[in-house]
């Protein structure tokens, strides 16, 4: 039997996230939600990180990322070498920070 408190796109269930208040704004709340996290930490983070902070799926994150990015409200602050998994992993930070490339 499937719960009906369970929403495809939030790691947790609908009643626990404050994100999903009014589905007809949820991509402007993803992007409120990535702005806040990243002015919280005051670092610039992966998807993955991003992910876990707000409780939002990486397939969500995607495409507000992007918006933000376009916008010129994200950069794309460097790229790293997974430990785990040995991929290249982009971190975001808001453009705002004067950011170093570090690799």
């Amino acid at each position: 039997m499937v719960n009906p408190n369970l929403n495809p796109y939030l790691k947790s269930e609908l009643k626990d996230s404050e994100i999903l208040n009014n589905p007809k704004h949820f991509k402007q709340r993803v992007q409120r939600a990535i702005t806040k996290i990243l002015a919280k930490e005051k670092k610039p983070l992966s998807r993955r990180a991003i992910s876990n902070l707000t409780s939002i799926e990486i397939c969500t994150l995607c495409f507000p990322l992007l918006d933000l990015e376009r916008c010129k409200i994200l950069q794309r602050a460097y790229k790293r070498i997974c430990p785990e998994t040995g991929k290249s992993v982009i971190h975001y930070g808001l453009k705002s920070w004067e950011v170093k490339d570090e690799l």
